[in-house]
């Protein structure tokens, strides 16, 4: 890309911040700290941080998630670099387990009061043993792996994960990877740079995740820009570990920022035939300024060409985002939420409430609109 795109690029997602449409954060982070060098990578061991640790006061719920990430570690506790920056690794991945508070009276779908309580960075080694030993308590030995997007500090990416765990009362372990997003507006372009950066990676963390973990049903949702990411990392790991690839029983695709004829005239053959479901809008301005941003539709898109394939359960969620920006509508609509609960059942579409087969587009579901309440008043 040449110098004058990029900052085309910079000054276009500028001027949508200044319209609001903030695309992946989810929510306004504490003010920055100024930057820090890349701090040593501390490595303790599980009984450092004790299994006591995670029972819960009568008044909240801590969740434990397991990550992995490629950014560059800081020495900061708070802020929007907190622990982990925006700047890439030069020590490859970094293995952890991060603790994540759950206020008493958390609704489904919020992230308010959601908070990052501590940060634990493993050896590989330890990791892969806490990990495989909390998937293993659950019968059916599952695990959801979650991608965030753009403009996600790595502090979001750990709440979010959790919130996501709880509220689809997941029984198995869940684990998230954290690529290096710059976590600014006008980062768009930068951000595009990591995830390709960072894709390799996180085939790595997949292949340990899944099958080094031993892990037997795994789920993944991935949103927005983390949807290039791990479609490119799917595509590997099919090639190179098919084992561990075929343990994987659904992808879901929440807002893909992708190109839609990319995914599927070069993605889509290549992990076939992996189970796909694929959640789009027509209210999601953020996948809208992409869309002017590159061209050609994304494939979070839904208009008259929503991608429709073997394998892949289109849906869309305009009639459920009600939100201003309608970009996290995957986390934060109850209806999707349960959506993605039945998912993880086996449900398949036609037998999930709350779902109709599209009057316009052959092979589309669609949420059914929410009831509309009465007003108040009552007119004589």
């Amino acid at each position: 890309m040449d110098r004058l795109r990029y900052r085309a690029l910079r000054l276009a997602f500028a001027l949508f911040g200044l319209l609001g449409l903030a695309a992946c954060a989810a929510s306004a982070p504490p003010p920055a700290q100024a930057p820090e060098e890349e701090a040593e990578v501390p490595v303790i061991t599980p009984e450092a941080a004790p299994e006591a640790q995670l029972q819960p006061a009568a008044q909240f719920q801590l969740v434990r998630v397991f990550y992995g990430t490629d950014r560059a570690p800081t020495k900061a506790t708070e802020g929007k670099d907190a622990y982990f920056g925006g700047v890439r690794s030069t020590t490859g991945i970094t293995y952890g387990t991060a603790l994540v508070y759950i206020p008493s009276g958390h609704r489904v779908g919020e992230l308010a009061g959601v908070t990052l309580e501590s940060s634990a960075n493993l050896a590989k080694p330890a990791w892969l043993a806490a990990l495989a030993a909390r998937i293993a308590q659950d019968p059916r030995k599952s695990e959801l792996i979650y991608v965030h997007g753009y403009n996600v500090p790595f502090v979001d990416a750990a709440r979010r994960a959790a919130q996501l765990s709880f509220d689809l009362k997941f029984p198995g372990a869940t684990a998230f990877f954290s690529w290096p997003s710059e976590a600014e507006l006008i980062g768009y372009p930068g951000d595009e740079g990591d995830i390709e950066w960072a894709t390799p990676h996180l085939e790595t963390f997949l292949r340990a995740a899944i099958a080094e973990a031993r892990a037997e049903n795994v789920y993944i949702v991935a949103h927005s820009m983390g949807a290039r990411g791990i479609s490119r990392a799917l595509v590997a790991l099919a090639e190179d570990d098919p084992a561990a690839f075929g343990r994987i029983k659904d992808v879901v695709l929440a807002a893909p920022d992708i190109d839609r004829a990319v995914f599927e005239e070069q993605i889509l053959p290549r992990i076939g035939p992996a189970n796909v479901t694929l959640y789009v809008s027509d209210r999601d301005k953020a996948i809208a300024a992409s869309n002017v941003v590159h061209r050609y539709p994304r494939l979070g898109w839904a208009d008259k060409a929503v991608l429709i394939a073997a394998g892949v359960s289109s849906i869309d969620a305009s009639a459920v985002d009600t939100s201003f920006i309608g970009h996290s509508y995957y986390a934060e609509e109850p209806p999707v939420i349960r959506d993605i609960q039945g998912i993880l059942d086996g449900t398949p579409p036609d037998r999930r409430k709350g779902l109709s087969a599209s009057q316009t587009q052959s092979g589309l579901w669609v949420f059914d609109p929410p009831p509309r309440t009465s007003p108040w008043w009552v007119p004589w």
